[in-house]
């Protein structure tokens, strides 16, 4: 039976597929299998990193459990490729496999005799930009031909119609620890760039890019008693920037707005309450009428706009919303007060001693104040986080009296 490859479907739902191969070389040894697939989406070509197996061993794998990330006309390639002998001829493209890293190598050169794979003169590992021509090897191409006695190669076209399709751009903003401090929440941007196999919901590829839109990051806070505050960040770029800065007065729950505008000029007019970002200007306008041709100069026409209100009364392409329990100055009091424990209660303390237990019952409060915003948030109870938040003093002096909401 001569190698090759077949299909057959997990689950619908979530476009999985298993990938079995039908026969593998054996000779000299079990020689390494690697699958790759070729995706066509809106009549643009995505190609995979080499997949994983079901053994996570290219020498042992029998079979590929593939989840699809959408609907799209796939063209799966698999390989059974020789391990490496330094005793052959490689040519320049050849493949090989090492069984030591399990990866691909290929040669940089012809007459390629006894060179060891970690010779960057003459091997490379396969990296992403070699995946594009994965589809061309082992069909006569001079500039990729390999010896037929070192590589089988098995071809499946695969049309998936699954109930699987984008969902289009994920903007991830995640707290950034290393440079949030006890009045600054720091915040960055981890969307990372599209990806079809592994960053479907990334900047680019089917996806909005970053500048494609401008952001308008805004952070605010509702206090129990009602008080509302917002906060701008400090300077950054409306269309580019992944980071985002915030001094903040106070532990509590803040909520990230950000606010993505369509770019001034994209559109032929503009209706009422509709938002734009002008980049000569680098600011946002909102039209005042419907129909609107006027360039942003006209103060008959549109008006600058700065404020959280005036953001969330436009009409803008998306919002955004982010919740972050920003504890600092928490945590740091629970420090303070563990340190205090320590020190007045030292070694020789009785074990009926009441030393350092007033302390301790402040440090207990103080972590379940945390623990309990934290877990408020996650279960999207915003206002029961804020208030958990409050109830943290600001010093450890006095007794802990519990702010009622």
């Amino acid at each position: 039976m001569a190698f090759g490859i077949s299909a057959s479907p997990l689950s619908c739902e979530c476009g999985a597929v298993t990938i079995s191969a039908s026969e593998i070389g054996t000779s000299p040894s079990r020689w390494g299998l690697f699958l790759f697939y070729k995706a066509v989406y809106s009549a643009t070509p995505f190609y995979s990193a080499p997949l994983k197996g079901d053994l996570l061993n290219p020498e042992l794998d029998t079979h590929f459990d593939v989840t699809l990330p959408c609907n799209a006309l796939y063209t799966f390639y698999a390989f059974s490729i020789e391990p490496y002998n330094d005793a052959y001829p490689y040519g320049l493209g050849d493949w090989v496999f090492n069984s030591t890293d399990g990866k691909i190598y290929i040669s940089n050169a012809s007459s390629n005799t006894g060179h060891a794979l970690d010779n960057q003169i003459w091997w490379r590992k396969m990296d992403s930009n070699d995946y594009q021509y994965v589809s061309l090897k082992g069909e006569n191409y001079s500039s990729i031909s390999f010896p037929v006695t070192t590589l089988y190669k098995a071809t499946l076209i695969q049309d998936v119609t699954c109930n699987t399709k984008f969902t289009g751009l994920g903007v991830k903003i995640q707290k950034n620890l290393t440079e949030t401090s006890r009045t600054c929440l720091a915040l960055t941007d981890r969307t990372g760039n599209f990806s079809f196999d592994k960053n479907p919901h990334g900047y680019g590829g089917v996806n909005p890019f970053r500048g494609d839109y401008a952001y308008m990051a805004i952070l605010t806070n509702t206090r129990s008693d009602g008080t509302f505050t917002e906060i701008q960040a400090r300077a950054y770029s409306y269309r580019s920037s992944l980071e985002y800065r915030f001094d903040v007065p106070r532990d509590a729950l803040y909520v990230l707005n950000v606010f993505m505008v369509q770019l001034y000029g994209n559109k032929s007019y503009y209706n009422v309450n509709e938002a734009v970002f002008e980049a000569v200007s680098n600011k946002f306008y909102v039209s005042l009428g419907n129909n609107n041709t006027a360039l942003v100069t006209d103060q008959t026409k549109w008006i600058q706009i700065t404020t959280f209100a005036s953001f969330s009364a436009s009409i803008v392409y998306k919002t955004l919303l982010y919740y972050y329990v920003f504890d600092v100055n928490g945590q740091k009091l629970l420090y303070d007060l563990r340190d205090g424990v320590k020190n007045s209660c030292p070694c020789g303390c009785s074990g009926n001693s009441k030393c350092g237990s007033d302390l301790m019952q402040k440090y207990t409060f103080v972590l379940a104040s945390i623990n309990n915003a934290c877990f408020a948030k996650e279960l999207g109870r915003i206002a029961e986080a804020q208030c958990f938040l409050e109830k943290i003093p600001k010093n450890c002096s006095p007794y802990i009296s519990a702010i009622k909401c």
